[in-house]
């Protein structure tokens, strides 16, 4: 299943406003990108374009992307 950035901010608010529920004393939550960008490079996610064409993976997109 694909996960965009978008996606993630989307939960990233639900489950903020979830657990906010009742508490007067909630600041706002953004869910900027900064985090998301730290995140994906801290634990080196990448953009792998997967199309049903191709059957088995691509080899030089993983190596580029865990190079």
């Amino acid at each position: 299943m694909p996960v965009s950035m978008l996606l993630i901010q989307a939960k990233a608010r639900f489950i903020c406003e979830d657990l906010s529920k009742g508490d007067g004393n909630v600041k706002p939550f953004s869910a900027c990108t900064g985090v998301f960008s730290g995140f994906t490079k801290r634990y080196k996610f990448c953009n792998i374009k997967v199309t049903r064409a191709t059957a088995s993976a691509d080899s030089v997109a993983v190596i580029q992307c865990t190079g």
